[in-house]
């Protein structure tokens, strides 16, 4: 449910070289269209920051909102969809090139968007996983990826399923597909 800049299509269709993350790599080779910025106006799509503050930051034309309108945008949009996904990395950028304010800042969004996301989707129904690849948010010396362990957190109905199947994030794949 990540939106992308045109800027990002532009370097795309250029087959430049350059840093994606997991699932932009995953999406491109499912053939899965990204979304852009059409779908974030038409709030079909979140933009990384939330906010779309640094959309703005960067020039685009786009409505300011909320961290928790983003997560009532999550959890409207995932209704349509029996996997929906949403990658929020800016913990991930700022436990590498960030400050304590800066992640602190992002932090109280993100938790805000996950209320938002809990309190509008039906959980007798959907099953949200908040997932990380790694931890090194808390140490900011840590300039590449470490070791600490990562979070996870499950909300039902498959949240006990989740906590017994998923151990290591190779095991999320597995435990999508045998849900849907």
């Amino acid at each position: 449910m990540n939106a992308y800049t045109p800027t990002f299509f532009q370097n795309l269709n250029k087959n430049e070289k350059r840093l994606y993350s997991a699932t932009t790599i995953a999406s491109l080779a499912a053939n899965i269209d990204l979304l852009n910025l059409h779908s974030l106006i038409n709030e079909q799509a979140v933009y990384h920051d939330l906010t779309n503050n640094s959309l703005r930051e960067q020039g685009y034309y786009v409505p300011i909102w909320a961290a928790s309108k983003a997560g009532k945008i999550i959890a409207e949009v995932s209704k349509s969809y029996d996997f929906s996904l949403y990658e929020y990395f800016l913990t991930d950028y700022l436990g590498h090139n960030g400050t304590l304010q800066d992640a602190v800042r992002s932090l109280e969004a993100l938790e805000k968007d996950i209320y938002a996301l809990l309190d509008n989707i039906d959980l007798k129904k959907a099953t949200v996983l908040l997932l990380s690849d790694h931890g090194n948010i808390k140490d900011f010396s840590a300039k590449k990826h470490t070791t600490n362990p990562a979070m996870g957190l499950f909300w039902r109905p498959f949240a006990k399923k989740a906590s017994e199947e998923i151990e290591k994030i190779t095991d999320v794949a597995d435990f999508v597909m045998s849900i849907i």
